[in-house]
């Protein structure tokens, strides 16, 4: 039996605004996100349905995202932000950022992430608001 622990589950999750998921539906959906009351200057919001749908996402900069294939119904909203966003000061430092994936400093049980969410159609906005432990 195969293990998976929730940062693996979260990177999975991240990853399908990446992905270009099919099927997805004609809505736009927007909003803001902060963590410790700071907006989340880099990231990711992924929407996974509770029972059927298709997924979708989308990019989180300067604590603001956009998704435009947002579908109706019940989704579990997940935010991953990404730490280091300093610009490299040497090719090296570059070159390793590039071949290691951005570690999350968004817990997944960090209030406010992972909850449930309705999606009603073009044009909504929502907010989220998560508060965890201190950013590293």
């Amino acid at each position: 039996m195969v293990k998976v622990g929730w940062q693996s589950l979260l990177i999975a999750l991240a990853s399908f605004p990446l992905l270009g998921c099919g099927g997805a539906g004609d809505a736009s959906l927007t909003g803001s996100v902060t963590y410790n009351g700071a907006p989340v200057e880099s990231g990711s919001i992924s929407f996974m349905p509770q029972g059927s749908g298709t997924p979708f996402g989308g990019r989180i900069v300067a604590g603001v995202y956009t998704t435009e294939k947002a579908n109706a119904g019940t989704f579990i909203a997940m935010v991953s932000a990404n730490a280091g966003d300093a610009a490299p000061r040497t090719r090296e430092e570059s070159e390793q950022r590039r071949n290691a994936p951005s570690p999350n400093y968004i817990p997944g049980k960090a209030e406010g992430n992972g909850k449930s969410v309705e999606v009603t159609g073009d044009g909504q906005t929502l907010d989220f608001a998560i508060t965890g432990p201190p950013r590293p």
